[in-house]
């Protein structure tokens, strides 16, 4: 399946009151797990504990959900 069937499909899916952040928030969580299984294959791993040292130092991140959302520049429509 090419990505413009994943990306039609994913959106078919939606439930019916759906709205722009739903579909947005559905293509970029499958964009996430394709690009993660893509370096998964290529041997792009990390140990575990790496990834444990990781979510540590990124839970000492001051984090907002806004500030999540406008790091995400392809995902401008989040931005207010």
């Amino acid at each position: 399946m090419d990505t413009k069937q994943q990306i039609l499909k994913a959106i078919e899916e939606l439930p019916d009151d759906a709205n722009v952040e739903d579909a947005i928030e559905r293509l970029y969580l499958l964009y996430k797990i394709g690009k993660g299984t893509k370096q998964a294959d290529a041997g792009e791993l990390i140990s575990q504990e790496e990834a444990r040292q990781r979510n540590g130092e990124m839970a000492e991140v001051n984090w907002t959900p806004q500030a999540s959302r406008q790091s995400r520049g392809d995902l401008s429509v989040y931005c207010t």
